[in-house]
């Protein structure tokens, strides 16, 4: 591949990633040139590409491509692709969209950051029944004014960092919103669970949900990443998970370690014909988690960790809390901050954050809290004791699956 010079090449189309150079070309949303150039495609013929549908864009355009207001940002950023190449998906959180849209969609674009300083000034201090008008009013809590603010600072960045063919315009000229701070949130983010806490959770967590569990302790990952891990994809020779590129929430592929704990069922998998690592067992020929059969019979993971959780008397906590307890883990584990950063996924320090106790990661450090790190190998004997019961159903069932993937 010919590899491009820096001095010669526009900013922003080329990275180097792996090793080796990595081109990569924004395009403006329409038709079927929305999306990325492939990976290795020679810079002479990017270039070339890049002119003429610059040329073709700016022949159409009455205008500069600029956005002047709020809700033009936010329209923007729904149609921009994302890194992966794939179109965004607001998907649970078109609330937040909408909401953003009716209070600050008709305030100029270098508005933005005084009129969000209001919204959330006001969100702060709203109260649970409206003086106005004497009836109940939805309060919210710091956190979800983060996810509004988080989401516009991705609008206006995406939008101010979005280039188009050769660079003629922007659609922002500077990033309003880069200095806006997020509101500190409730240390209930940083829940975990004490030795007898965890016990308990075990002894009343379905046995199909236990590998889950405890890899999402070990290696911070979240769910809907570890219930689409197929054994394809995982290497036991390395000890690595690969989750590929629009697999994950920011559209980025990443490389996952197994802990060594967690190999003898990781291998056991691989043995037994097993579609997905994390799967519904031998009981139920290795289902994902995730799966819905003919019938329509669907298993719902969240259902049974939430009756595991009151049945053991965990009010406030939910599978997205074991992202923290991981960090913790590995950072008792003598793991550096960059690495679990990465090996997490978070793209930004600012997002790393929240989820990482600066306090006691420092205690933990200095060997002022001792995290309890116990549970790691007795529930992996758990995991491992589990699969030898069933071993002789297990070996019925391999070969069971073997016939059904002949035929």
């Amino acid at each position: 591949m010919e590899q491009p010079k820096k001095k010669k090449v526009a900013t922003g189309i080329w990275s180097l990633a792996d090793g080796r150079f990595f081109v990569r070309v924004h395009l403006v949303p329409g038709g079927d040139k929305t999306g990325y150039f492939p990976k290795e495609t020679p810079v002479s013929e990017l270039m070339k590409t890049r002119e003429k549908w610059a040329a073709e864009m700016k022949s159409k355009s009455t205008g500069s491509l600029t956005i002047s207001t709020v809700g033009e940002a936010l329209e923007m950023y729904k149609t921009l692709p994302q890194k992966s190449g794939k179109s965004r998906s607001l998907t649970g959180v078109d609330s937040y969209f909408n909401r953003l849209k009716s209070e600050l969609g008709h305030l100029p674009i270098h508005d933005a950051y005084r009129g969000l300083s209001i919204f959330v000034d006001r969100e702060q201090k709203r109260k649970a029944i409206s003086p106005e008008t004497n009836k109940k009013q939805v309060v919210m809590a710091p956190a979800t004014i983060n996810r509004h603010v988080a989401m516009l600072k991705a609008a206006v960045r995406a939008c101010h960092e979005f280039r188009t063919g050769i660079d003629y315009c922007r659609l922002i000229p500077e990033n309003y919103l880069s200095g806006f701070p997020l509101l500190p949130e409730n240390n209930k983010r940083f829940r975990t669970l004490s030795r007898d806490e965890r016990n308990d959770f075990w002894k009343v967590l379905p046995a199909m949900l236990r590998p889950l569990y405890y890899f999402a302790c070990r290696i911070p990952a979240r769910m809907s990443e570890l219930v689409n891990i197929r054994m394809a994809d995982v290497n036991v020779f390395t000890q690595t998970i690969t989750i590929h590129e629009g697999e994950t929430k920011n559209g980025e592929g990443r490389t996952l370690v197994i802990p060594k704990e967690f190999m003898p069922y990781a291998k056991q998998m691989a043995q037994s014909g097993a579609e997905y690592l994390f799967n519904r067992g031998v009981e139920e020929n290795y289902l994902p988690l995730g799966y819905e059969t003919s019938e329509g019979i669907r298993f719902s993971l969240k259902k049974r960790w939430a009756s595991a959780c009151t049945t053991a008397k965990l009010t406030d906590y939910n599978f997205h809390k074991t992202r923290q307890e991981a960090v913790l883990t590995l950072v008792a584990q003598k793991w550096d901050t960059a690495d679990i950063q990465h090996i997490g996924g978070w793209k930004s320090l600012e997002a790393f954050q929240r989820y990482y106790n600066a306090d006691l990661a420092l205690m933990i450090r200095k060997g002022g809290y001792i995290l309890d790190l116990s549970w790691i190998k007795t529930f992996a004997n758990d995991i491992a004791a589990s699969m030898v019961s069933k071993n002789g159903e297990e070996e019925k069932n391999i070969d069971i699956m073997r016939i059904k993937k002949a035929l």
